[in-house]
């Protein structure tokens, strides 16, 4: 199990079967953060710089790209079906 947290936003966390799935993971988990912020008209916290995180062990970090204008699309979508 691989776990991901983003430090920038409390109790965002998720994770995956694998790498692949954690980062999948991962994707959603922001889009659905972001939305909701969004949806409650809350400005997002300034993104920190992957540099000034912390890590250690097997540890990494990773830029997740976030789109919430498709991901609500996708959901209203799905929501249609």
């Amino acid at each position: 199990m691989i776990s991901v947290d983003f430090p920038d936003f409390k109790g965002c966390c998720t994770s995956g079967t694998d790498i692949a799935n954690a980062l999948y993971m991962a994707q959603d988990v922001l889009n659905l953060t972001l939305y909701d912020l969004e949806q409650d008209e809350i400005a997002p916290p300034k993104a920190s710089n992957p540099k000034d995180i912390k890590i250690d062990g097997a540890q990494f970090t990773r830029v997740i790209a976030a789109d919430t204008d498709i991901y609500r699309r996708v959901n209203e979508e799905l929501k249609l079906a």
